[in-house]
């Protein structure tokens, strides 16, 4: 079917990351009249607008993001726009907390415009533009803080594609 109107977002924006929780879906970062670092979450079950989460750690668009039940995870992405804007980042906040991202780590790479999964224990973020496009994977624990490792390779080098897992943000498999 066709989709229907939920409600609209504080800050009009482009190309943030994205995380949930069964409960609350969380939207970060993104470009609109310059880069962004507001962090914004709604209620999944019911209708209406977004609401002011709190802040990411430094303005910038094209951040991958991930999650399981309890932590979302925002990665990468390109503060200003020039190829030296990049950003290696990671930082997580709480989903059922509202309140400000904190530092996680960093990738191994600065990207921007990759792709991202997760179940309730890893997250992986694949390929990107750093100015170049990118092959590489790197893989996280969500539930504990650190640096991303290398997690192989991408059949081709790509950007800006989507990421799904069976059992994203804890919410089971099929």
């Amino acid at each position: 079917g066709n989709a229907l109107d939920f409600g609209d977002v504080t800050t009009t924006r482009r190309s943030g990351g994205d995380c949930n929780s069964p409960t609350r879906g969380i939207y970060g970062g993104g470009y609109g009249a310059g880069s962004q670092s507001v962090i914004e979450s709604l209620t999944i079950s019911s209708k209406g607008n977004t609401i002011r989460f709190g802040e990411l750690t430094f303005r910038g668009y094209g951040q991958t993001g991930c999650s399981n039940p309890i932590r979302g995870i925002f990665a990468g992405g390109n503060q200003d726009g020039s190829s030296s804007g990049y950003r290696k980042e990671i930082s997580y906040i709480t989903i059922a907390s509202e309140g400000n991202a904190t530092y996680f780590g960093d990738l191994a790479v600065a990207r921007a415009t990759g792709g991202s999964a997760s179940n309730s224990i890893r997250g992986v973020f694949a390929g990107g533009y750093t100015p170049t496009f990118l092959s590489s994977i790197e893989t996280i624990s969500i539930s504990e803080g650190g640096s991303a490792l290398d997690f192989g390779d991408l059949s081709a080098i790509r950007r800006g594609m989507p990421g799904v897992s069976d059992s994203h943000g804890g919410l089971g498999g099929f």
